[in-house]
Formats: C-alpha cells, structure tokens, sequence
C-alpha cells in the first residue's frame, strides 16, 4: 500500500497510499476504515467536528453529537427538528427525576415533580402511557437523558390522544425526564410503567451477562448464540467449528487460532487419521496424527506388511518403520528377510530360519 523510498539516496521509509498510513503502510489513515482503509462519508456537515468510526476496525459510520445521533451523515436532526434545535434542545415546561423506590406521587401545577425509581438493574424500559397522559398542547416531547452513560440522549414523541405507547431503553441507574410543553399538565393523570427487559447477551431475572460477555465482550465469545433474554436460559448454541460453555474451544477434529483447520481424515472422530490415530486438535494444535502402532503417514493410511494377518507385522520375525513419518518397511531379524520377513536368509533354513550345518564340504 505504498512506495518505499529505496536507492544509495533512498531513506527506507515508506511513502503511502491515500487512506493509508504508518511505518509499513498497514494502518488507516484518519478518516478511512475498514480492511480496505475506505473514505468515509462526510460526516462533518454543520462544522461540529463530527466525524467517523475510522481505523482498520472501524465501521465508517459516523458519530454525531446532539441531537443529529440517530442521522447516518449527520445531515439531519433527529425527529425533523430545526438544526439548532438539535445543537441546542431548549428546555421549557416540567421535569422530574426518577432515582430509588418504585412508586410515583402526585404533583402539582406548573411545577418540578422530582421522584425517586429503583432499578432491579440497569436493563430497564420505561413506557410513557398514552390512556393516562391529558395536554392541552398538540404533541408533546419526552427527552430522556441517561446521565451515567454517555451523555446522549434519546427522544419520544406522542401526538396527545392519538398515538399508543411510545418506549425509551435507558441504561442508567439515574434519569430524568423532561416533559416539554407550553401548557400544564392534568394533576394525577400522567403515569409511568416499566418493564425488565435483559439486553442483548444477558439473560434470566437478574440479567446475567451470558458466557464469554465477561471474558471476550461477546456472549458465547461470538462464535454461537446464547438463550438470552429475561426467560432466557444463559446456554450457548455453538457454531460448527467450536464447542464449550463458551464456545471458545475448537469442536472435535478442529485446531488452529480460528478452529477453521480440519484434521486429516475429516472432523468426524472415526475417520481423523484415517481411524488409526490421534489427531492433535485444538486451539494449541498442529493437526498432526499420532498413529496407532503398525500404521503409517501422514493421515495413518498406510498399514504395516501383515497388518490383520495371523502371522502379524512383518511375520513376526521383525520391525516396521510406523507413525507419521514412518515408510512402513520392515527391518527383519538376522536371520529372515523379504518385504514381510517370511524368508531365510542364505545359508538358514526351515520354520524358524535354522543355520545350516554343512561345514566346508556341502551346500545346505
């Protein structure tokens, strides 16, 4: 990805490509990303400093600030709003802050209503009734703001006694709710109900990050998929290639970093090393076989001369060169020879090979 700067007057450092940059040209460049170090859209529309998600591992979307969040370009307020409404939300009408016990009391006219809300935990929802909810205004803004987050907010919009329930996940143990209107609001008639509901990769009633989420951010260490949910059971399904509570070992007959390697044979185990070996598999494994004794090669394919026969190996009267790198030759013993060591070697004879006894004056 660049032009190295070589020659007796060269300097050995790399000139790079657009969109790249670093010693050896391998890393974006500011405002490209991905495996290809691609441009990134403009994301900078209203002079904000809004830019996007660069690096070799970035998603080349942008991050905008304000109310432009939820615009892929930043080119547009939220909700339709005016740009500067969006810069700069203003903040007219009543508000109240929900932080403790769960339960709600009345308030009066024109005034901050200020209530606590315990959270079971930080996965909740919160839904703004439309039944209970009387205005005399033609819509009404709720603005959530999760304070113990990031600092963005999120927006519910609900046409007075028109539209069903609207619903805004917050992730903070502490909210506020800004109601925003120019006209009061009825004494008791707005209500506020939550529900517990379990992010994704968390599971059961408490929530519990499913195995892997601790360890590599991702539940089932993203190589499966976990029964979340608050019903949900916090058991990962795994893909093909992995297996474990957490997916995060190779399945049987897999090896390498990635478990993307199949050991010879097939991952099947009667068939790894042909039947007649051991494969080493595993995240730490090379793939290679240990074959069974009288086998030999790579996938333990090759057996030994009188492998299965009533004689055995080598007829019994030697030794095969087995395993992996083995040639399945046998070296027979002083007095046999031929490829299965069945034969006398000159000078021996009979069943067991005995020397002859002719002395100088005959030939056994």
């Amino acid at each position: 990805h660049g032009v190295c700067s070589d020659g007796k007057a060269g300097t050995g450092q790399c000139e790079c490509d657009e969109g790249y940059t670093g010693a050896l040209c391998s890393e974006c460049g500011a405002g490209f990303f991905g495996s290809n170090c691609r441009a990134c859209p403009s994301c900078d529309w209203y002079g904000e400093g809004w830019a996007c998600d660069d690096g070799r591992s970035g998603t080349g979307q942008c991050r905008c600030s304000g109310w432009l969040s939820e615009a892929s370009s930043c080119n547009a307020c939220a909700y339709k709003l005016e740009v500067e409404t969006c810069k700069h939300p203003a903040g007219i009408g009543q508000s109240l802050t929900l932080t403790g016990s769960v339960s709600l009391s009345s308030y009066s006219d024109n005034m901050v209503w200020t209530h606590v809300i315990g959270l079971p935990h930080p996965h909740v929802y919160y839904t703004l009734t439309s039944t209970s909810f009387e205005t005399e205004s033609d819509y009404d803004f709720l603005y959530v703001y999760k304070t113990t987050i990031d600092g963005t907010s999120s927006l519910v919009q609900r046409y007075s006694g028109t539209a069903g329930p609207s619903l805004s996940r917050i992730d903070a143990a502490t909210v506020t709710i800004v109601m925003e209107t120019d006209y009061s609001l009825s004494p008791g008639s707005f209500t506020l109900a939550y529900t517990t509901q379990c992010a994704e990769g968390y599971f059961g009633s408490a929530c519990q990050p499913c195995p892997g989420v601790l360890d590599t951010g991702y539940a089932c260490s993203g190589y499966g998929v976990c029964s979340d949910g608050v019903t949900g059971t916090g058991v990962c399904s795994c893909d093909a290639s992995w297996r474990g509570l957490s997916c995060d070992e190779c399945a049987e007959g897999r090896f390498g970093a990635s478990c993307a390697s199949v050991c010879p044979g097939g991952q099947d185990i009667a068939r790894q090393c042909s039947g007649h070996g051991d494969c080493e598999d595993g995240r730490q494994g090379d793939g290679r076989c240990t074959c069974d004794a009288s086998y030999f090669g790579r996938a333990c394919a090759g057996s030994c001369p009188g492998v299965g026969e009533e004689a055995g190996v080598c007829s019994g009267h030697g030794v095969c060169a087995d395993g992996e790198m083995g040639s399945g030759e046998c070296s027979c013993n002083q007095t046999w020879t031929g490829s299965m060591c069945d034969d006398c070697v000159f000078g021996y004879f009979g069943p067991s090979c005995t020397a002859c006894a002719c002395g100088e004056h005959g030939q056994c």
